[in-house]
């Protein structure tokens, strides 16, 4: 497998000399089971714990690049830094923004607490900082085409009608760490404003013992990582091994 930190390194140079540019993807209480028997995908419309999929992926963006660059689950290639800022009932799992392909497959292995709720991106791109541009400037470029590719599968049962789950998000901030991805000379700046689209998955807490989530999905999105107009396509191929722990009381 290539090196991801350097070649996300490479991307992210080049993408902040640009201040307009893009990175590539109500319920109160779970109902816990395994897979293929009660666990399921939340409906769009659905909330989770106050949260609808836009919002959760608000969240997501601010979790994936407000996490130190020296645990940055996006940069991990085994799943070491799975835990890293998790907090709260919804688990998310990184994406490769965007650089990972059938030739070039991601696979992690991490445990994780029963009773979270999993949320992450099959494909998705921010347009971060768009100062001064209307947000459906912003929107327009992110405005990737309908992924030629949209596969998801959990513990060998694939998701069904991928399409329905595309969401775009309202403009937020993101608050960057101290030790940022994009660098030191971007430590503690905050980026707005910022639009979020792609196709994200909700999924209900799965059974303790040990899950498989892949997914792989191919789009074209009409600007590059730089913000320059250039149609550039992006992958995804992903593959976690689960391990949900269920703690003794």
């Amino acid at each position: 497998m290539k090196s991801l930190k350097k070649e996300w390194k490479v991307l992210l140079v080049a993408m902040v000399f640009v201040f307009g540019f893009i990175m590539i993807g109500a319920i109160s209480a779970p109902s816990v089971g395994a897979w293929g028997c009660h666990s399921q995908i939340l409906p769009m419309q659905k909330e989770y714990y106050g949260k609808t999929y836009s919002e959760l992926a608000v969240k997501w963006w601010q979790w994936a690049l407000g996490t130190p660059a020296s645990i940055n689950p996006l940069f991990d290639a085994t799943g070491e830094f799975c835990d890293a800022g998790q907090k709260g009932p919804v688990w998310f799992l990184a994406s490769t923004l965007g650089y990972s392909d059938e030739s070039n497959p991601v696979e992690r292995t991490c445990a994780m607490p029963y009773g979270r709720a999993l949320f992450f991106p099959i494909i998705n791109s921010v347009y971060l900082m768009g100062v001064g541009e209307t947000e459906a400037e912003q929107r327009s470029k992110i405005d990737c085409r309908i992924p030629k590719e949209l596969f998801a599968e959990i513990d060998g049962v694939p998701v069904k009608n991928l399409y329905q789950y595309y969401e775009h998000s309202p403009t937020f901030d993101i608050q960057l760490p101290d030790d940022p991805i994009f660098g030191p000379d971007y430590a503690s700046l905050l980026l707005t404003p910022n639009v979020d689209a792609g196709y994200y998955l909700l999924v209900w807490p799965l059974s303790p013992g040990m899950h498989k989530v892949h997914w792989k999905a191919t789009w074209e999105c009409p600007f590059d990582s730089s913000g320059v107009a250039n149609p550039t396509i992006y992958n995804e191929y992903i593959t976690y091994n689960l391990n949900v722990k269920k703690k003794c009381h």
